[in-house]
Parts: structure tokens; C-alpha cells; sequence
């Protein structure tokens, strides 16, 4: 929500209009923030395939060793793939960071917007949007159940109603969180010195291929879902705006200038 207008210019076709069921409530478009987020999500599937090939050669290594009759394997051998591994993480952990902070600004911009579409039909206050994120075991339900009363709010009255892709995203979440710390225990019990038994080494390379491979289609899941609500909010502003005449809500004299754009 914000108290500041909107113009035309961005979105589209989108009027400046109050969400009718809340006086006072502005709509924000989630369009561009949205695509944004989207791309940015698209990154972290980039990094993550990145890091599958650095697991990859690194578990080809380790293979090419155990068939060579040797019973551990040293950082001398193994130096320049651990190098690579070590910047495929920092990749993926700049694209997360990069990704996950624009995530959360346009979930609660959609969060705003859906008290706009339903007013009061929300069980989680707006800060639960971010802060749900955060707060240990509830984190593992929270964001699900604010996301699913977005989804709803978000809806065009009548339509058909599926939650298939919000279930799909957050069950490939849940997922990607788990399998990513079995794989980092995995790979740390493994690789400890200099030197590392062929048969752990070569048990964390594949639990890490499997998490960053699995992340990726995490990350591309959750770009559609960012461009499906986003999307579902748009059309449902639009048509609220399609309702209200243009200059039936007046700007304040004294309101900022808007922002074009996200």
C-alpha cells in the first residue's frame, strides 16, 4: 500500500485508482518489480548450473582417482576444481542475495496490493510479508500461507482457481532448503585437510550436484510465480481501474510526484 498515486505510465493502460473496497488504499503496479525479480531469479538458475558443472568436475576427479586405486584424494590434485567450486559459491550466494532482497520488496508490495483486492481477508499483517521470512520454524509456513492469501485476494471474481504453481513453488523451496544443508554437511564431513577418502568425496560431490541442480529448477519455478501474481494482479487492478472514471479520485495538491516505473 502507499498513499502516493499512480500514473498511467506505469502500467500501461493501468489509471491512478484506490482499491474501492479500501478507501484511501492505492494499488501499486507489481509489474516491472516483478520482471525484475523474475530475472534476477533466472540468474540464480544461471549460477546454480554453473556450480552442477564445477560439482562435476570435481566428482570426475574424484571418480578418475578411485579408479586409479587410490584411497584418498588431496587438495594438491584436486586445487584448480576447488577453486572453481569456491567461485561458483560465491556466485550463487551474490545472485541469492541479489535475487532474495528484490523478492522480498515485491512480496510486500503484492502483499499491499492483495488488502486492496480483499480487505481484511488477510490473516497475516503486512510486516509478516518480510518478517515472516526470518522468524525460525515459522518460516517454514508463513511466507506459504501469506503468499496463498495473495494468490486468492489476487484472483478475478469467477474465475477458475488453481493453486497449482504456488503449491509447486513452495514445496520446490522447502526442498532446495533441505537438500542444500544435507549437501553442505556432506560436502564439509568430506573435504576437511588436505586430503579427503575417495568414497566421501565422491558422496558430497553427488549430494552437491543434486542440491545445486534441484536449486535451479527452484529458482526457475519461483521467476514464473513472481510473473503469474504479478501478472493476476495487474489484470485484476485493471479491471478495478476500468470501473473507476478517470479524475473521480483526485491527486492531493501536496502529493510527491510519482514514480514511473517498478
Amino acid at each position: 500500500m502507499s498513499d502516493g498515486p499512480h500514473c498511467a505510465r506505469c502500467v500501461g493502460s493501468w489509471q491512478p485508482v484506490v482499491a474501492p473496497a479500501a478507501p484511501g488504499a492505492w494499488l501499486l503496479p507489481p509489474l516491472t518489480l516483478g520482471r525484475w525479480a523474475a530475472a534476477l531469479l533466472a540468474l540464480v538458475a544461471l549460477t546454480d548450473l554453473f556450480a552442477v558443472w564445477t560439482d562435476h568436475r570435481m566428482y570426475a576427479l574424484v571418480d578418475e582417482r578411485a579408479a586409479a586405486g587410490a584411497a584418498v584424494i588431496d587438495v594438491y590434485t584436486t586445487n584448480d576444481t576447488s577453486l572453481l567450486i569456491a567461485a561458483a559459491g560465491l556466485a550463487q550466494a551474490l545472485a541469492f542475495v541479489a535475487a532474495g532482497t528484490l523478492f522480498l520488496i515485491w512480496f510486500h508490495r503484492v502483499r499491499g496490493n492483495a488488502e486492496g483486492f480483499s480487505p481484511g481477508g488477510l490473516e497475516k499483517s503486512p510486516g509478516w510479508a518480510i518478517g515472516g521470512w526470518f522468524v525460525p520454524v515459522a518460516n517454514l509456513w508463513f511466507p506459504r500461507q501469506i503468499a496463498g492469501d495473495i494468490w486468492r485476494a489476487s484472483e478475478r471474481p469467477g474465475a477458475p482457481s488453481s493453486e497449482v504453481l504456488l503449491n509447486l513453488w513452495w514445496t520446490l523451496w522447502l526442498g532446495s532448503w533441505a537438500l542444500g544443508r544435507i549437501a553442505s554437511r556432506a560436502y564439509g564431513s568430506a573435504f576437511q585437510g588436505d586430503a579427503a577418502p575417495v568414497d566421501a568425496a565422491s558422496d558430497g560431490m553427488l549430494w552437491m550436484m543434486a542440491s545445486d541442480g534441484f536449486d535451479a529448477v527452484a529458482a526457475v519455478v519461483a521467476a514464473m510465480f513472481v510473473l503469474r501474481l504479478s501478472a493476476a494482479q495487474h489484470e485484476r487492478a485493471m479491471d478495478l481501474a476500468a470501473t473507476v472514471p478517470v479524475g473521480a479520485v483526485p491527486v492531493p495538491p501536496t502529493a510527491p510526484a510519482p514514480p514511473h516505473g517498478g
